[in-house]
């Protein structure tokens, strides 16, 4: 339990990073995800920072925990297409100021933080009851 607890607190953190981010370089973020208009660009950054703030946030406080799978996941894999254009059209991370060699990595780490997430906000494996240890060792 205290492992599962310690990936999410990562993950949360990681989720909120994400989110300050967004906020503090909302130019890469512009030259990443094109939107026709300006102002819907600035409406979607600031939608996808408070998703992803909140995200984080769930993930870190235990009692959100469980309820934080379905929206991190649903950014995880929804920003997936993104990063796999990036590979064809490695001119898009250049305009961001980022080295193309990373999207590569991006879908690599973004892979890897679906699994982390998944396994961070599964149900906890049960402990037996005595009653029932008791009866497993007696052959019941």
């Amino acid at each position: 339990m205290a492992r599962r607890t310690a990936v999410s607190t990562a993950a949360g953190i990681a989720f909120i990073g994400a989110s300050a981010l967004q906020c503090a370089k909302p130019e890469v973020f512009r030259e990443l995800v094109p939107v026709e208009s300006p102002a819907a660009a600035r409406r979607i950054q600031a939608a996808m920072a408070a998703v992803l703030g909140s995200t984080g946030i769930a993930l870190v406080v235990p009692v959100l925990r469980r309820r934080a799978r379905w929206p991190a996941l649903a950014v995880l894999v929804g920003s997936l297409p993104a990063a796999l254009q990036q590979v064809r059209r490695p001119a898009q991370l250049q305009r961001a100021g980022l080295p193309p060699e990373l999207a590569p990595v991006r879908i690599a780490a973004q892979a890897a933080m679906i699994a982390v997430v998944w396994y961070a906000t599964g149900e906890p494996a049960r402990t037996p009851s005595p009653r029932a240890r008791e009866g497993a060792r007696r052959g019941e």
